[in-house]
């Protein structure tokens, strides 16, 4: 190559040098990768389940500044459990807090990443039958036997290693019925050998902990501080820009009380953007609380909610009409510090009942506590906080407000729960000025919905 040494030849040269540069540079980040040593947690659960990826997000972070990489390894939990007091695993990536008193000198990070809820599954006539007489299966991983289950009242226990063996333990007629949670559930269910597995009831949520080998106690604190970051982090934002509602011919805005942190909130956005799609329309869904969600329907500035209890006080005030298409259901819970006694809801005993401003479903069936003291609360998150306080004595509520609680805040406690009705169907709702379109919006939403487990998208 021919270059003058002018300005010319200073470019070409500038460029050669940072063409080498690239080059080189090219293999760093599979070698860097490669060279990151194994942090080795052990999960009784699979990788994939929603406890283990949330954990991994937490500390990767934390782990690639010390020169780690995360490896998670699935096993039976007994086995877990000798290779961590072996040294052969760092750490575990999810237990309740009796498993420290177990494995004496292994190191809980606290607070607890998040909750997990569990419920009683099996036929339905036998898990709404006596907790005396129920022969029922337990997680041992999880290390639910005592105290949990018994203080529930249930006296036949039996453990077994993971979410499918409880499935085949009831297939087997070993047991009448189990806990567990919902991904674990669903990820092993097969629908003709566990035909009898349908019917579930939610029992309590326990705070899950990270678990580290004594050799790891130094970094206890870096994870700690990164789970705190994490739970502080607000769920909804809190300014909206105003272009963001900007009107336009052939654009429609949606609102969903799902924080967009959530996949739920993934499913429901590409659900709806396709059907607007099809139409010839630009959509686009912002996550709001359900305050702020009822200001800016008043307000006209959003065109429809993703998903809504009907409840007439609702889409009457605020210029909505349903679309006939329900894409889940919720269920009405009460949460406590305590367990709940089995007993119809309305005969619970007295005390300081929260609800959620907004809820119109709440609203709607708080007559049947007279008995109580009811308290309005701004939010869910503020009514879990204010049950671990002891400053409320129940919260009610519905499923997916709860759960999504339940995964965001670090509450060291266990918190019971008791269904309180029947599922109730959720819909979308349009606002009136697009009455126009709701027919063949409703026919593409039928459409998109055949491609979801069960024909829904909430309450699976």
């Amino acid at each position: 190559m021919q270059l003058s040494k002018s300005g010319g030849y200073w470019t070409g040269l500038c460029r050669l040098i940072f063409l080498g540069v690239l080059l080189s540079l090219a293999p760093i980040a599979p070698v860097l990768a490669e060279a990151l040593k194994p942090f080795r947690l052990g999960c009784v659960s699979s990788p994939d389940m929603p406890a283990a990826r949330y954990l991994a997000s937490v500390i990767t972070p934390v782990l690639r500044r010390e020169g780690y990489r995360l490896e998670m390894i699935t096993d039976a939990a007994d086995r877990l459990n000798d290779m961590l007091v072996r040294g052969e695993l760092d750490g575990d990536c999810g237990r309740w807090k009796t498993f420290g008193d177990e494995l004496e000198g292994v190191v809980r990070v606290e607070p607890s990443f998040r909750h997990e809820g569990f419920a009683i599954w099996g036929d339905q006539s036998l898990v709404q039958a006596s907790t005396a007489r129920l022969r029922l299966g337990y997680p041992r991983g999880w290390v639910m036997k005592s105290p949990i289950l018994e203080t529930l009242g249930y006296q036949s226990l039996h453990g077994y290693g993971d979410a499918k063996a409880l499935l085949d333990a009831v297939a087997a007629g070993e047991i009448d019925a189990f806990v567990s949670y919902t991904a674990a559930v669903n990820k092993h269910r097969d629908p003709e050998r566990h035909a009898a597995v349908m019917f579930h009831r939610d029992i309590v949520s326990l705070p899950v902990y990270l678990y580290l080998h004594p050799r790891w106690t130094a970094l206890a604190e870096d994870f700690a501080k990164a789970i705190q970051l994490k739970q502080q982090q607000p769920l909804y934002t809190k300014e909206v820009p105003d272009q963001w509602f900007a009107r336009s011919e052939r654009r429609i805005v949606f609102s969903c009380l799902v924080p967009d942190r959530y996949p739920l909130f993934t499913e429901f956005e590409s659900f709806y953007r396709e059907a607007f799609a099809a139409l010839g329309y630009n959509f686009s869904m912002i996550s709001l609380p359900r305050a702020r969600e009822i200001a800016e329907l008043l307000n006209g500035r959003v065109d429809g909610v993703c998903a809504r209890v009907d409840v007439e006080p609702f889409s009457s005030a605020n210029n909505l009409q349903r679309l006939d298409i329900a894409v889940g259901n919720i269920t009405q819970m009460v949460v406590s510090p305590v367990p709940l006694p089995e007993v119809p809801i309305g005969q619970l005993p007295q005390g300081r009942l929260g609800y959620v401003r907004g809820a119109q479903v709440s609203l709607t069936w708080l007559r049947a506590f007279p008995q109580m003291e009811q308290i309005v609360l701004n939010s869910s998150e503020s009514g879990l906080k204010m049950l671990a306080a002891g400053r409320l004595d129940y919260l009610l509520d519905n499923s997916v407000a709860v759960n999504i609680m339940f995964r965001h805040l670090g509450v060291d406690i266990p918190l019971y729960r008791k269904p309180y009705g029947q599922p109730v169907p959720v819909y979308p709702f349009l606002n009136k000025r697009h009455l126009g379109i709701q027919q063949a919006l409703q026919e593409q939403l039928v459409l998109q919905l055949r491609n979801y487990p069960e024909n829904i998208i909430l309450g699976r």
